[in-house]
Order: structure tokens, then C-alpha cells, then sequence
């Protein structure tokens, strides 16, 4: 009479290899364990930042430049850039609004009421920037590369009034209008 049973080698065997996986197992938790908690450590590499200067409690946040260097705020009279390796904040002039923050350091500004321009790292030197077309002689720019090599923003009649016509630029070059009003 022939039985369904496993013979007495495949038993053990196959017992061997479950032992030998409960041997591992707390091994592999461990090393699992140790992985995991490395990896979430690289995520936050310093604590939460609070910048308390009386510019900074009075911007919204704006943005923080492509390689996490600089993070910069404004509001309509104010802005400031923080320098998370040294420290330290800068503050343009009154109405000079920081609107995004180069990869080194550079900051693109937009003026309330003129043209807006760069103001330089290494001497925190204004440029204003000049438009293409005499018609709408007011530059606002508003974004721009994180090399800071392409800028886009608006160009208008008016001061103040950047709603009228595209701008597109590569900083360094001269200005090119990329859209203009009917």
C-alpha cells in the first residue's frame, strides 16, 4: 500500500531550511532596521531653520535657489536672502523685491515702481535691466534659471503696470520680447 506521506529525508531537509531561516531572519530585521533609518536620517540633513530678523517674520517665504543654498521672502516693500552656509541674511533696498535667487548667490529683483535688474553676489551691485522696446520701457522680471542664464518677466508703458507684454532674456545678452501686445 503506497502513502501520500513525505519520507523522513524530505522532512528533514525541508525542516533545515526553515530553521536556517529563523536563524537569518533576526539578522535580516536587523540589518533592514539599520537601512531604513539610515536612509530617513539623509533625508534632513539640519533641523528646521526659524529666521526671526524683523525682514524675514514680515516676507512671505518666495523660494529657495536650484541648489538649496539660498532661500529667499518679500513682501511689497521689503525682501531678504538667507545664506544657509554662512548664515547670514541680505537685505535689498526698500521696494527692491528678491523674486528668485541663483545658484550662486545672485538675486534677480523686481522694482515696484522702475525697472527691475540684478543685484550681484560678490557686490551687491544693482542692474537695471533695459527693454528692447522703447513703447514699453519698463522691465519686470519674474522668474528665471537656476544658472540664472534665462530670465522671463513683463514689460510695460507704465510703471507698475508689468501685465502688457512677455519678455524673455538670457542674462548677459541683449533682450528679446517673445510675445507683444495687440
Amino acid at each position: 500500500m503506497k502513502h501520500d506521506c513525505p519520507s523522513i529525508a524530505a522532512v528533514i531537509k525541508t525542516s533545515s531550511y526553515f530553521s536556517s531561516s529563523l536563524l537569518l531572519a533576526p539578522g535580516l530585521f536587523f540589518f533592514s532596521f539599520l537601512f531604513s533609518h539610515s536612509s530617513q536620517a539623509q533625508g534632513i540633513v539640519e533641523g528646521p531653520i526659524m529666521l526671526t530678523g524683523e525682514h524675514e517674520t514680515g516676507c512671505l517665504t518666495g523660494g529657495i535657489s536650484g541648489n538649496g543654498r539660498y532661500i529667499f521672502g518679500l513682501n511689497p516693500d521689503n525682501s531678504f536672502r538667507y545664506d544657509l552656509e554662512t548664515k547670514e541674511s541680505y537685505y535689498p533696498p526698500e521696494q527692491h523685491q528678491i523674486v528668485s535667487v541663483f545658484d550662486n548667490g545672485d538675486m534677480l529683483i523686481f522694482v515696484v515702481k522702475g525697472n527691475g535688474g540684478v543685484i550681484t553676489e560678490a557686490d551687491n551691485k544693482f542692474t537695471a535691466f533695459t527693454s528692447p522696446d522703447p513703447e514699453y520701457p519698463f522691465v519686470g522680471p519674474m522668474f528665471a534659471s537656476a544658472d540664472g542664464k534665462y530670465i522671463c518677466g513683463n514689460v510695460a508703458k507704465e510703471k507698475g503696470g508689468f501685465l502688457h507684454s512677455n519678455l524673455l532674456l538670457e542674462y548677459g545678452k541683449k533682450m528679446a520680447r517673445t510675445s507683444f501686445p495687440s
